[in-house]
């Protein structure tokens, strides 16, 4: 009997991130299954952070993901990331996804012979779309891991001035894999592109449930101000901290990144850091959210938020911006607050609501607990097995 094969493409992995954290715990779930190879195209080649199944092959292609490491060509990349300019697809695609890199793919995938490949990420899905389907027999699937917004609209990030040439080229894909039925909605839209949405799935399971009596809040993420909104976070604790319903209370800030420094200086001069644990990375997150009982999530995007799934799975309410990812993991009032961007009142006012209501948080965090079902590693792997038997191909035996 054939054995499914299953290609991912990936970027780096050889770092702790949510993508390379995602794509692992699907990889090593498929492992189980099927015959699985992780194929990371990056110049940088270093041994994948998260662990992987022994069953799991591991390739690198030393290849810039997103066309040639010339300095002057990634040069003019970062121009056009910057301004929207209509050029024809034949010179994007030259710029981006030169001939000679998108034929030592093709000919990897054409010789392997894969059942499926899927690229995960928005970049290598627009690589794959190059890929001459005459000799690549293989279902060909793109996997985003942010939203639409955040990988088309904003200036500077992602794939912004690319929109025209991502819709050419995902035409080229069996389907895309969004992370939300808003993003779903969109892609079929503007690309005219077969999707379906899969949640990313939660990376532990925990018996233990949180105690909502607890007075800390936690925050989980990378110390930067762009993404994250840290910077929001400073200013959203000074004005909790200085209530008297928020008497007793700290916060656990877990993470690093390059906008740590400047945060902790925000905190030192409003008199509040005494009050704010920074525990950097943590190799134990589980335990951090277990001693709280109230997370906050203060992102200015957000294509899914694996931390809300995680900290909802520890039975923990959820306080945050309406972003794509947390609008779709959390109803308002149900299992947290989700709060219009970018009122920091209005924030600070629904963390003290939970702060000074220990029946409100109680019943939140039951409902954090049920909803989190639906980010179970089982109900995650169920609905890429009915991808692949809608898809279901036979060209391989």
């Amino acid at each position: 009997m054939h054995n499914r094969k299953v290609c991912f493409l990936c970027p780096w992995m050889d770092v702790e991130g949510g993508l390379q954290r995602v794509v692992s715990n699907v990889a090593n779930q498929f492992a189980e299954k099927y015959e699985v190879c992780l194929c990371i195209i990056s110049i940088r080649t270093g041994k994948p952070f998260y662990p992987l199944n022994p069953k799991i092959k591991v390739v690198n292609f030393p290849l810039a993901a997103n066309g040639s490491s010339n300095l002057f060509v990634r040069g003019i990349r970062k121009i056009f990331n910057n301004i929207e300019i209509p050029l024809p697809d034949k010179i994007m695609r030259a710029l981006y996804y030169p001939k000679g890199k998108v034929s030592i793919l093709e000919d990897f995938l054409a010789d392997e012979k894969f059942d499926d490949v899927i690229a995960a990420c928005g970049e290598l899905s627009m690589l794959l779309g190059c890929i001459d389907r005459k000799r690549v027999k293989a279902n060909l699937f793109g996997w985003q891991h942010s939203s639409y917004n955040a990988y088309f609209k904003r200036r500077g990030y992602y794939y912004y001035g690319r929109e025209k040439l991502a819709k050419s080229l995902y035409a080229n894909l069996d389907a895309m894999i969004l992370l939300t039925k808003k993003d779903c909605e969109i892609y079929r839209k503007k690309f005219n592109v077969h999707c379906l949405y899969i949640y990313n799935p939660l990376s532990f399971v925990s018996e233990r449930k949180a105690d909502f009596n607890s007075k800390f809040l936690i925050f989980v993420g990378r110390m930067e101000r762009g993404p994250k909104g840290i910077d929001y976070l400073a200013e959203i604790l000074q004005s909790v901290f200085k209530d008297s319903r928020a008497d007793g209370w700290e916060i656990y800030v877990v993470g690093d990144g390059k906008d740590r420094q400047d945060f902790e200086n925000s905190i030192q001069s409003a008199g509040i850091s005494q009050r704010v644990r920074m525990t950097g990375r943590s190799s134990n997150v589980t335990e951090c959210y277990l001693k709280s009982s109230v997370f906050v999530n203060t992102s200015r995007w957000e294509g899914f938020g694996l931390v809300v799934t995680e900290a909802l799975e520890c039975g923990l309410p959820v306080v945050a911006f309406e972003t794509d990812g947390p609008m779709e993991i959390i109803s308002d009032g149900r299992e947290g607050f989700l709060i219009e961007k970018f009122d920091i009142p209005a924030f600070a006012e629904c963390i003290l609501k939970l702060m000074s209501d220990d029946k409100l948080r109680e019943e939140m965090s039951k409902k954090a607990v049920i909803r989190a079902k639906d980010f179970s590693a089982p109900a995650v792997l169920e609905k890429w097995t009915a991808l692949f038997e809608e898809f279901d191909t036979t060209l391989n035996d």
